[in-house]
């Protein structure tokens, strides 16, 4: 832990008194903290909440509590960086907020692995793991937004791509799509009106608008 806490006794903090390998303990309810003299001048200040005695952990005369962080230190930094690699955080000030995107890179990592331990699941990358988990967990959500009758059309458009992606019954079939790339005059309107519309017809290709169209449950459209 850092020294620059209060809750620190200056007797664990690092001194030219003290010396070099000797170790200085302090016990809590249910926490230990020790203070380790690795070199002159220098301090190692850990704190506990599993061991709760003196003792020393191999030849060296290294306290447990050492000897115990340098065997399980690998792991933290193995998933501090695979949560860096696909993090899903952004920069906040509210601390519940921050922890909230820790939680949710710890839970992706953990997830993926209980997916690679079981043997009948397919072989895949952790990225396009974490894609398809991300994906069901929002369905829910974008399911219930489809029922919102005055959604955009644009939207419910995009969350109907999305959700029929992957959807059986849905792999062969593509939505049509009527957005033109550039908005361009009504084909059906006469030229003195000048209508610009970002709509097209999806059965002749021109541009049509909303006034001049009608409307077709997408099922329907793609049959045609």
């Amino acid at each position: 832990m850092k020294k620059n806490k209060r809750e620190i006794p200056p007797e664990f903090q690092p001194s030219p008194d003290r010396r070099v390998g000797s170790t200085l303990y302090g016990f809590a309810d249910n926490t230990t903290l020790i203070s380790v003299v690795p070199k002159k001048n220098k301090a190692v200040i850990l704190v506990s909440s599993m061991h709760h005695s003196i003792e020393t952990g191999d030849r060296k005369n290294k306290p447990e509590i050492v000897c115990y962080y340098n065997k399980t230190k690998a792991g933290v930094d193995l998933l501090d960086m695979k949560c860096a690699i696909y993090s899903s955080s952004h920069r906040t000030r509210r601390w519940p907020l921050a922890i909230f995107y820790q939680m949710l890179g710890i839970s992706c990592i953990n997830s993926f692995i209980l997916y690679i331990l079981f043997q009948g699941n397919p072989l895949v990358t952790r990225y396009s793991f974490i894609q398809d988990l991300a994906m069901e967990l929002i369905k829910p959500h974008m399911t219930r937004r489809l029922e919102v009758p005055n959604l955009p059309r644009d939207i419910k458009a995009t969350i109907q791509e999305h959700i029929w992606k992957k959807g059986p019954q849905n792999q062969n079939e593509s939505i049509p799509n009527d957005k033109l790339e550039k908005r361009k005059s009504c084909s059906k309107c006469p030229p003195a009106k000048e209508r610009k519309t970002n709509y097209k017809c999806i059965n002749r290709d021109k541009p049509i608008c909303l006034e001049c169209s009608r409307k077709l449950w997408t099922s329907c459209a793609t049959n045609m």
